[in-house]
């Protein structure tokens, strides 16, 4: 069975996905949505077709690159500038071009504002002749920018013309056929797919939850993101938080100053960690009390499954989607993301509560077993894309 993804080729998601279908019985290829010209250090077992690319070290088995190779660093963006001035659908056209070509039996786009609208570009050159065509929902795809007119219009052609469609959450199972999808839905999965459960339990701390002595927290502020919201909650704590390593991830310039200028004020402990491999983030979560993350949109964050599997308690922006996986005062807190005062009133209730956080852990380590273990949703993935191709 050929299959073609359209997706950030550079994403964790994009590549933990794909590894799920690796196996001799599928022959994978990428176009990447976005033409950065690089790799995930995951990705596997793929071809993977890009305009110009860089050469990457620690490049997986079995990765095949097509396109023009450049040795020396910028040279293309500089190209890639040059082309899409003179050709600005060159995209496109490639992956025109691709599909008369590979002639694949299923098109699965990852992610709609770049990949949905590259191929509603295809589709329309190519009056909608295509094989099946699957696409995937990711976090704030259409709960968010679904207000705005001009997004709205290509989401609705989007869904009018996939053929299937996968979520992250049921809330945009609704929110899907409000926008016109008619087809056929092939379930709700993690934006990554299953999660390899056994593995992560290595990074987890053993003992008690409420006997860890960090709090990580995803440090993002912009469109989505409100970890200044955060800092001030963690001022209203002070007197809770001394004996506490604070530990920032993903974190914005701004974000990294205030974080700066509070452990100064206060004598915190408070340490940001670079971007850096997954595994670094897994092992701080599997040794944190708390897990914190704010912001105003998003689906279902990988980062809130992967802090329940690590047993860290979560604090959460309040999304609607993530009550699918949180009940409130039980194994979670859910907050609105711009307010302080709330977020540091829970942010002391879980400080001060260490059986509600144990309790929490339990809760949280069975039910993700149940609902993400990739010894679950792999097997779902594989069946799935066999219904499909004689459909």
């Amino acid at each position: 069975m050929r299959i073609l993804f359209i997706a950030m080729s550079n994403s964790i998601h994009t590549a933990r996905w794909i590894s799920q279908i690796t196996s001799p019985e599928f022959d994978i290829h990428l176009f990447p949505s976005i033409d950065l010209g690089l790799i995930h250090e995951e990705l596997k077992d793929v071809t993977v077709y890009h305009s110009f690319f860089q050469l990457q070290k620690n490049i997986q088995q079995k990765v095949i690159l097509k396109g023009i190779p450049l040795h020396t660093a910028g040279r293309d963006d500089f190209l890639k500038s040059i082309i899409k001035k003179c050709l600005p659908l060159y995209r496109s056209q490639q992956l025109r071009y691709l599909i008369k070509k590979l002639k694949p039996d299923i098109i699965h786009s990852l992610e709609t504002q770049s990949s949905g609208y590259l191929m509603l570009e295809v589709g329309r050159k190519l009056h909608w002749r295509l094989p099946s065509w699957i696409h995937t929902i990711w976090g704030s795809d259409i709960f968010y920018f679904g207000q705005f007119n001009d997004h709205e219009k290509k989401i609705r052609e989007v869904f009018g013309h996939c053929n299937f469609l996968i979520t992250d959450c049921q809330r945009d199972i609704t929110l899907a056929r409000q926008y016109g999808f008619c087809g056929t839905f092939l379930g709700v999965f993690p934006g990554q797919g299953g999660f390899d459960i056994a593995t992560m339990n290595k990074y987890r701390q053993s003992g008690l939850v409420s006997q860890r002595n960090k709090i990580i927290i995803k440090g993002y502020q912009g469109w989505a993101g409100r970890a200044l919201v955060v800092l001030k909650a963690l001022e209203q704590c002070i007197n809770l938080l001394q004996k506490y390593e604070l530990i920032f991830y993903l974190t914005s310039p701004e974000v990294r100053r205030e974080a700066t200028f509070l452990a100064q004020r206060y004598s915190l402990n408070i340490k940001i960690i670079p971007p850096t491999h997954n595994e670094t983030i897994l092992k701080t979560m599997g040794g944190s009390r708390i897990s914190i993350a704010m912001n105003i949109t998003d689906g279902v964050p990988n980062s809130l499954l992967e802090s329940m599997i690590m047993g860290a308690f979560p604090i959460q922006s309040d999304t609607i989607s993530v009550r699918e996986w949180i009940k409130p005062d039980v194994n979670g807190f859910l907050v609105n993301p711009n307010e302080t005062h709330s977020l540091a009133a829970k942010l002391r209730q879980a400080l001060r509560d260490d059986e509600l956080v144990d309790r929490a852990a339990y809760l949280n380590g069975n039910l993700t077993s149940q609902r993400i273990d990739q010894k679950i949703i792999k097997p779902r993935v594989v069946s799935m894309y066999k219904k499909i191709v004689p459909e």
